[in-house]
């Protein structure tokens, strides 16, 4: 009798662990798997290149600008070659061959300079998709 409650006791345990890890997995799966809309437009071309359904280079972008750091004040720049369309938040991109620098238009009083690493894979992604 004993061994049969002992058993009972550990299957109703097992059973219990089993459902809350598929729980978090079910949770955790959810929160990685949320859709990022990433627009790249080029004025020169009046293009509009959608990355949205490239993980790598929505990563990539986001990280770009994630790593920026901040010069404040009022900055006087020339029209922009590229607007970052991220969700709901819109950038200015400006692309030299190793550097680049993002502004966000709801606080154009700042300009971001992208790291040097940064600022490559941007340009790289931005060749690809240019070339698609």
């Amino acid at each position: 009798m004993k061994s049969v409650l002992f058993f009972s006791t550990v299957l109703v345990f097992i059973i219990g662990i089993i459902g809350c890890q598929q729980q978090s997995s079910k949770m955790n799966s959810s929160n990685s798997e949320k859709v990022v809309n990433v627009t790249i437009v080029r004025f020169d071309q009046q293009a509009e290149l959608n990355v949205s359904d490239e993980v790598r280079k929505v990563n990539t972008i986001l990280h770009a600008i994630k790593q920026a750091k901040k010069h404040p004040g009022i900055v006087n720049m020339e029209k922009p070659e590229y607007k970052i369309k991220i969700d709901n938040e819109t950038y200015f991109l400006w692309v030299d061959e190793n550097s680049a620098s993002i502004m966000n238009l709801n606080d154009n009083h700042s300009l971001y300079t992208l790291t040097e690493s940064s600022a490559k894979e941007l340009k790289e992604i931005i060749e690809e998709i240019s070339s698609v």
